[in-house]
């Protein structure tokens, strides 16, 4: 009986090792893993334009969230800001025409809910969109390593009524 409840035991302790060090496998970052989440800073995260109206230039920044989304604060290093991957999403229109990370803007603060106030680094990207090319939407999206992201949509709307037959409909997750 004894050797069962050792064996138990044994079995429990290795499933929560095993459990525990998957947890801690997406990121290497202390930060991101206590703040896996990512919310836009100071930034729309939506664009709408008319066809035809120009090359657009527009400012992309995040912060960190925490897992519930109750805490807001900037990234607590530049390093860690830097962590950040900016990806066009695949079947995006080709009016989303480039996306690049810059540097990690300092000074970032956010004032939570309960007054108190963070400081530290926002990560950053330059988007341009050209509204000459096809109209459509495009998906612009921050991920950091522990599964952490923020869309940001551009929706360039066509200058004349278009043909409303076969359209295809896409749904990201």
């Amino acid at each position: 009986m004894k050797n069962k409840k050792i064996k138990i035991l044994g079995v429990t302790s290795a499933i929560m090792m095993a459990m525990g060090s998957l947890s801690f496998a997406a990121s290497s970052n202390a930060f991101i893993n206590a703040n896996p989440n990512i919310t836009a800073y100071n930034t729309a995260y939506n664009f709408t334009y008319t066809q035809n109206s120009g090359n657009k230039d527009e400012d992309l920044k995040v912060i960190a969230a925490d897992p519930y989304w109750s805490v807001i604060k900037p990234f607590d290093t530049d390093v860690t800001a830097k962590t950040i991957d900016w990806t066009i999403i695949d079947g995006s229109t080709n009016a989303l025409t480039k996306l690049d990370g810059q540097e990690p803007i300092g000074g970032a603060s956010y004032t939570n809910y309960d007054g108190t106030t963070y400081e530290g680094y926002a990560a950053y990207a330059k988007a341009e969109v050209d509204t000459t090319k096809t109209p459509g939407v495009a998906v612009a999206e921050a991920t950091n390593d522990a599964g952490g992201y923020m869309d940001f949509t551009f929706v360039v709307n066509a200058a004349s009524k278009q043909n409303m037959s076969n359209i295809n409909v896409r749904a990201y997750d």
